[in-house]
């Protein structure tokens, strides 16, 4: 991946020392302990899907991943629910950089045509990665399929934009530090900077609360099935036609 000089002088001291602690197996209820450690020390332990998804540690895995990913072969290692927020972040990661691809006009149409066919494939992956977030989570929390008012975004659809909201945050902070860009153009970014990390707050700060009030009765959410259908050649009509 392409990154500019900006980049590499604000990663001067190096990508974090990033490692997963991950059981073999980890089931729904599973109380095995999941972690991950900084270079400044800083560990954090979830034992369990309700402590993995009520804390920033979501944001924070996001965050890091995005930083060693733009140094290092991509790479979901995880397992459980947290390997599911991996591999949902490495999706949008993947699909981020096809996106860019398929805008260029200098590299021919084949190439711009299998950019399209990979954003296809990332974006059906990462549909069926929310789902498969939802559906966990539903398992763990058995949220009420009645009585209250019911969210219409689940935990899986917020998480999948906490990581796009990551992936944001470090393009736009690379774009405010460009030093061939003008002035303008910096200070402009940094300020959408500020912008996505006080979106990045807000979301976080959300799903807590949704996944609070689910536990308390209040409200609840039920898993929404995409049902994507323009990859299936028995419900896509112009892939019948190619067959």
């Amino acid at each position: 991946m392409h990154r500019n000089t900006e980049n590499a002088q604000r990663k001067s001291q190096g990508p974090p020392e990033f490692h997963l602690c991950l059981p073999a197996t980890i089931s729904v209820t599973s109380t095995a302990a999941n972690c991950f450690s900084t270079q400044n020390g800083i560990e954090l332990v979830m034992k369990t899907i309700r402590e993995a998804i009520i804390s920033t540690s979501i944001t924070s895995l996001q965050r890091q991943l995005t930083d060693v990913w733009h140094s290092e072969t991509p790479e979901a290692s995880g397992e459980g629910f947290i390997g599911l927020v991996e591999q949902n972040h490495l999706e949008n990661f993947l699909l981020w950089h096809e996106e860019d691809i398929a805008r260029r006009d200098d590299l021919g149409a084949e190439r711009v045509v299998q950019a399209k066919r990979r954003i296809d494939r990332h974006n059906q992956k990462r549909n069926d990665l929310i789902e498969k977030m939802d559906q966990m989570t539903v398992s763990e929390f058995s949220p009420r399929p009645s009585g209250c008012s019911f969210n219409s975004e689940t935990p899986g659809m917020m998480i999948d934009r906490l990581s796009i909201l990551a992936l944001k945050n470090y393009h736009m902070t690379e774009e405010s530090l460009r030093r061939d860009a003008s002035e303008e153009h910096r200070s402009r970014c940094a300020s959408k900077v500020t912008t996505i990390r006080q979106q990045i707050s807000d979301l976080s700060s959300a799903l807590d609360d949704l996944i609070r009030q689910v536990d308390a009765g209040t409200r609840s959410f039920r898993v929404y099935f995409q049902f994507k259908m323009y990859n299936d050649k028995e419900l896509n009509p112009q892939l019948r036609r190619a067959a």
